[in-house]
């Protein structure tokens, strides 16, 4: 009874209570952000605890077809969290036109997977002592483990990106050979555990990737709830926020790195409204240039009557350009802010800093530790 205990029950209860502690910080260090950046993330990180959830009810179901809804559920659960995070991430690196094959592909194979899961000759249940465990047909296990491994590869890909995997880098930004290894080792172990599992005659033991997915979630929990060492996820990619006047005077810069900065930022903003108004005015266009795209920078921009809001980037992506309106939003919308003149004082928008750390920051553990060590000291 302890074995099948152990085996069975305590792997879905582990998760769950991992589950509920990474969504609550998670939550907590996108809580200033907007719903149409963090709603992806935040989806897929609250479907977790129905996944495991229901998998431990699945374990103590009182009949077979009680089991069966249980297990339909957590399936369910598990394929629309593997989308939503593939989602989030996609977005994060991607304008929403790139990669229509993997997005459309993932979309369809999530779409088959749920259809075939409400027929009992795909999905199953069998029992096992007193506990309920799941059983698969090979086709939906076939793909199951497609959609789950190219959901997982999109992932990793815009991870690796955004330079967001806090785990692998040092203070000095050197990369840590140790976690590197255990993400790969992983991943490799996953493939070939599917493989094992879909040759064998007996599919009824879900327990070595419940112990995968415990691993996987502890991973983007510290990344993005424990540890999130960026600026939206990544310090590398945002460079500096400029508020320029159509006469190309910058009224407010702000840089997000200390130590690597681009330059002149003054010249910068001369050049960004003397482009705008070459481009606009050869075009005979009311509206204006709001995209610089270079080889490795990229200027989003983005103009309210006189003014002009930059972004500058490693890259343009949409989410970006949500992060971008939400904080024009906020600063023209502020009890603050004022239209600008000629011979202005040029602090006059200093409120905009804390704009900045509210939308473009996320909230580190690690920080909020150290700010209260500082604080008792």
């Amino acid at each position: 009874m302890v074995k099948l205990f152990l085996i069975y029950v305590l792997p879905p209860i582990v998760a769950f209570v991992v589950s509920i502690i990474f969504f609550l910080l998670i939550t907590y260090s996108f809580h200033s952000k907007p719903w149409n950046l963090k709603g992806w993330l935040i989806s897929s990180v609250f479907l977790w605890m129905p996944w495991s959830g229901f998998t431990i009810l699945l374990r103590y179901a009182s009949s077979e077809n009680l089991a069966i809804w249980y297990l339909r559920f957590s399936f369910i659960s598990l394929q629309v969290l593997l989308y939503a995070s593939y989602r989030f991430h996609h977005l994060m690196v991607f304008k929403p036109t790139d990669n229509r094959f993997a997005t459309f592909g993932l979309a369809i194979i999530t779409g088959f997977n749920i259809v075939l899961s409400f027929d009992q000759t795909y999905l199953h249940v069998k029992s096992v002592g007193e506990y309920y465990t799941d059983s698969f047909h090979p086709l939906l296990m076939i793909t199951n483990i497609v959609g789950a491994n190219w959901g997982i590869y999109w992932v990793i890909r815009a991870l690796s990106r955004m330079d967001a995997l806090a785990l692998f880098y040092d203070k000095r930004g050197r990369q840590k050979a140790i976690p590197i290894f255990f993400l790969i080792s992983l991943m490799g172990a996953t493939v070939l555990l599917s493989i094992i599992w879909l040759f064998s005659n007996e599919r009824t033991d879900s327990t070595p990737f419940i112990l995968i997915v415990i691993f996987g979630f502890i991973f983007i929990g510290v990344t993005y709830g424990i540890n999130p060492n960026s600026t939206i996820l990544a310090p590398q990619r945002l460079w500096g926020f400029l508020i320029v006047t159509n006469a190309g005077l910058p009224v407010f810069e702000h840089h997000f790195s200390k130590d690597e900065r681009i330059g002149e930022l003054a010249l910068i903003a001369m050049a960004i409204t003397a482009s705008n108004t070459i481009v606009v005015s050869h075009f005979a266009s009311d509206s204006y240039v709001n995209e610089v795209v270079l080889e490795d920078r990229a200027i989003l921009i983005e103009q309210v009557d006189e003014l002009m809001f930059c972004l500058i980037a490693d890259y343009s992506s949409l989410q970006l350009q949500i992060v971008l309106n939400e904080a024009v939003k906020r600063i023209v919308e502020h009890i603050d802010f004022k239209p600008t003149y000629l011979g202005d004082k040029y602090g006059k928008f200093s409120y905009v800093d804390q704009i900045i750390r509210d939308i473009f920051q996320t909230s580190s553990l690690e920080s909020r530790v150290r700010r209260f060590r500082t604080r008792s000291s």
